[in-house]
């Protein structure tokens, strides 16, 4: 049975040895906003390089040589068959370009740079001191399994501005200057598990109250707001189908996109990180979130029932994951981010869309002394090569093959560059998420209960996690 947890990749090392970035010229440069563009982040100031045979390559990494190591990934989660298909492209459920694209980029990285990418099933099944020439790489639920400890990638010469790094994960996860884990290009099931809200084009075509509304026009104008998308549901109102329908997930999802947090992260200049979990951002979410899930138009059900109902054009919207568009290809369906809080949020933040668990990513264990120049030049071209090969393939797929209109696509990227995190709906702290949906379900007011009840918890939770960091991530 597939796990839906947050799983990490992580990566041991077991030789000393020093590996060099040369500097080579560049002889041309990329822009961002073109083919891979979802990755919506500040250009990299190290421009690419295009080889005769047209290979990308890294300009300021022409130079690594991993010395012809073993670089082994375990590509299985326990003892059953589901393979991280971002990491090895096997998984039939995938189309087979980007399966191949996957297969291009680990055969790039091979070529390039002198080294051999395996996959194995279980850790304790590879790893000796005996190969001496190995890194591997391992995947496993790192959080509760501590061992040595993990490595602060933000400490091992990593240039985080660069687009294939997710700096939204990476921000959020960062803690008095530790950081532990890392997403970026490779990451496609980030990708897959950013919130989305879907609608039905017919319904929305054919309701007479809404003849006139143009959904892609509102979000370009920042009018996509929690009262517009209220007002659209009641005047869409019909014993036919529900306005809004969704799993306990579509609670959370408005919740973050009309600004929310469960625990709110600050860092000052010197990097200090503090917690704060109440303000006046807490009465205007929870109240918003209520509104919405109030109306007679809203429907929670389980996630299941919710799609089938879309398909069956029983409901105008419903809250999924990206990865749920291929449930939807065939259907005459759009795609929005979820709505702002007012056209204030639209100015400092943007819309926001909050990525559910499910999703790998790399995390380096102390379990063995190493080079971290071998780790950071591998860690870079890594997700390099995986930005410029195997995104714009998942780019491709979601744009043409599913979605059919160059104005969802334009809203796809909206929804990918509002991706947001919080550190306390990862680790399950104080079962916070719960108590919102359980709030907003049961009508409670969760204003006015979630400073007795949960404040002092979750900050004490934030402490506990810096010192977590500050024991483990060295």
């Amino acid at each position: 049975m597939k796990k839906i947890l947050s799983f990490i990749i992580i990566l041991s090392v077991l030789l000393l040895s020093s590996c060099e970035g040369g500097a080579g010229e560049s002889t041309t440069t990329y822009d961002v906003l073109g083919l891979g563009s979802c990755v919506l982040y500040p250009p990299t100031t190290s421009p690419i390089k295009t080889l005769d045979d047209g290979t990308t390559v890294h300009s300021g990494f022409e130079d690594v040589d991993l010395g012809g190591r073993v670089i082994r990934i375990e590509s299985e989660f326990d003892s059953d068959d589901w393979q991280i298909y971002e990491i090895s492209g096997r998984d039939e459920t995938k189309p087979e370009a980007l399966s191949a694209a996957i297969a291009e980029r680990n055969e790039t990285i091979e070529r390039l740079y002198n080294c051999t990418i395996e996959y194995v099933r279980r850790i304790d099944s590879v790893i000796s001191e005996a190969e001496p020439a190995a890194i591997a790489l391992f995947s496993f639920d790192a959080y509760s399994k501590t061992g040595n400890g993990y490595y602060n990638l933000a400490t091992i010469g990593i240039d985080f501005s660069n687009p294939w790094w997710d700096r939204s994960y990476i921000d959020e996860m960062t803690v008095d200057g530790y950081l532990y884990s890392i997403t970026g290009a490779f990451s496609l099931s980030v990708y897959d598990a950013t919130r989305a809200l879907y609608f039905n084009r017919d319904i929305l075509n054919d309701a007479p109250a809404l003849a006139e509304t143009d959904v892609y026009s509102l979000v370009e104008s920042g009018e996509w707001t929690a009262d517009e998308f209220i007002r659209l549901i009641k005047l869409s109102a019909s014993d036919a189908y529900y306005g809004i329908t969704g799993a306990d997930s579509a609670i959370a999802s408005f919740y973050f996109g009309v600004g929310g947090d469960y625990l709110i992260k600050s860092d000052d200049a010197a990097g200090n990180t503090s917690f704060s979990s109440y303000g006046a951002i807490y009465e205007a979410t929870f109240d918003t979130v209520a509104k919405i899930f109030s109306s007679e138009q809203a429907k929670i059900l389980d996630g299941v029932s919710a799609s089938e109902l879309f398909k069956e054009g029983k409901t105008l919207f419903v809250s999924g994951s990206v990865a749920q568009m291929q449930d939807f290809a065939g259907m005459n369906f759009g795609v929005l981010p979820y709505p702002l809080y007012n056209r204030e949020q639209m100015a400092a933040v943007g819309f926001q869309s909050i990525v559910d668990s499910g999703f790998y990513y790399i995390t380096v264990p102390k379990s063995l002394n190493y080079d971290p120049a071998i780790i950071s030049a591998f860690l870079e071209v890594y997700a390099f090569h995986s930005q410029y090969i195997v995104f714009p393939e998942y780019e491709s797929l979601l744009k043409y093959t599913y979605l059919k209109d160059d104005k969802d696509r334009n809203m796809l990227d909206i929804i990918f560059a509002g991706r947001t995190y919080d550190i306390a709906r990862y680790h399950g702290f104080c079962d916070a998420e719960q108590y919102v949906v359980d709030g907003i379900k049961s009508g409670s007011d969760i204003s006015a209960n979630w400073k007795e009840d949960k404040v002092s918890a979750l900050e004490a939770a934030g402490k506990a996690y810096k010192n977590y960091l500050r024991e483990n991530a060295r």
